[in-house]
């Protein structure tokens, strides 16, 4: 029960059912149902950004599995626990390796359950998109897709989870048309089959609000990441990293609209939100101060968004592999720290460095628009760019 009330979105039911079951099978000893109840509490823990205490139970599930005759059937299901923590710490490349040895453990196992390894697909070619393997993800997420439609039928809540991350991965890519296709479709089938508020549409309407938002639809994107939210405070809490994605799609396209103080307050929310429960150098933290900061100098508060617009570009820095998204506010970060630094009096050659990095980065992203904008501020300030 509690297994089924987290893949529906319904988290805080899920912890207490999965709760219940630890304190039942620890009044029968039944160890094999206490493991299994301890590796499901780790990814609703983890959705619920209670990380450190996703962490302890992982640890307690390894060390009550040594005690069951055969502990080595739960290692794939453990690993895939572990690697949605990583997921949710905004740990990609880690997390996509712990996917990978889940993967090979199930895949191991005799009479392995096919519907349990199209979900394990699911998620894994969610996170390898993250973590920029896309060829591998869309090859996951094909199979996922397919076992779903051919084992439990093709109006199965399943495939809409697939659809997720499917949409997620074309965004990642910067595909925002097929990700807002994947997503409308995804919604059809909802509507047939799913309640209306689980945390599913959360995330599905989110990835629908950056397409648009991507596509320059900002009304339209507005109105969906507001959804989004909505259903994401009911679901996972106001203070989850699920709900922080989804204000960051409401935020974005108020300031692509131009209503920059609307903006800043979302970001500041989400800031203030988060930034307890996640790691220092977590990508949407990043993102965030990048949106403040690039709000804050379009409303020419050039100081306030200075700070911001720093930390993001450090955090930045530390991010091997960048999503196209996180190219792009790298260099928004890049662009609207050389202006506001210009602003505020200074000289330097960073500025010129800055400058030129956005606009390559720009350049190679297709973003004509913003590249054009940037070279037409230098040229007004005299900025000479030269190859970054």
């Amino acid at each position: 029960q509690g297994d089924v009330q987290s893949h529906v979105g319904k988290k805080t039911d899920a912890v207490n059912t999965l709760r219940e079951a630890l304190y039942a099978a620890d009044a029968g000893r039944y160890e094999d149902l206490r493991v299994r109840a301890l590796i499901a509490l780790i990814t609703v823990l983890a959705d619920q950004s209670k990380l450190e205490d996703a962490w302890v139970t992982s640890r307690t599930a390894e060390a009550a599995s040594t005690r069951l005759s055969d502990p080595e059937q739960y290692k794939a299901d453990w690993y895939s626990a572990n690697a949605w923590i990583l997921f949710r710490d905004g740990k990609y490349d880690e997390s996509a390796d712990a996917f990978h040895r889940a993967i090979a453990a199930a895949e191991r196992a005799e009479g392995a359950n096919p519907v349990r390894l199209a979900r394990m697909y699911s998620r894994a070619g969610g996170v390898l998109g993250e973590a920029g393997h896309f060829d591998e993800a869309f090859e996951l997420l094909g199979r996922a897709d397919a076992t779903f439609s051919r084992v439990l039928g093709p109006d199965h809540p399943a495939r809409i989870a697939t659809a997720v991350n499917r949409s997620a991965v074309l965004l990642n890519q910067g595909r925002g048309a097929d990700a807002l296709a994947t997503a409308d479709a995804a919604l059809a089938l909802a509507a047939r089959v799913l309640p209306p508020q689980v945390g599913t549409l959360a995330n599905l309407y989110n990835n629908r609000a950056e397409g648009l938002y991507e596509l320059g639809r900002f009304d339209e994107a507005i109105d969906s990441g507001r959804r989004a939210v909505e259903i994401g405070r009911a679901v996972f809490g106001p203070k989850s990293v699920t709900t922080a994605a989804c204000m960051i799609n409401v935020a974005e396209p108020l300031a692509g609209a131009g209503r920059y103080e609307e903006a800043v307050a979302v970001f500041s929310e989400l800031l203030s939100n988060i930034e307890p429960n996640v790691d220092a150098n977590h990508e949407w933290l990043a993102e965030a101060r990048a949106g403040r900061g690039a709000a804050n100098v379009a409303l020419h508060r050039w100081r306030m968004a200075i700070p911001d617009l720093e930390r993001a570009l450090v955090t930045y820095a530390t991010i091997v592999r960048k999503t196209v998204p996180a190219r792009g506010y790298q260099a928004l970060a890049q662009a609207a720290l050389a202006r506001a630094l210009w602003e505020t009096g200074v000289r330097t050659p960073r500025v010129a460095e800055l400058t030129a990095s956005a606009r390559a980065a720009f350049e190679a992203l297709h973003d004509d628009a913003h590249a054009r904008d940037v070279t037409a501020w230098a040229k007004a300030h005299a900025i000479v760019l030269s190859a970054p």
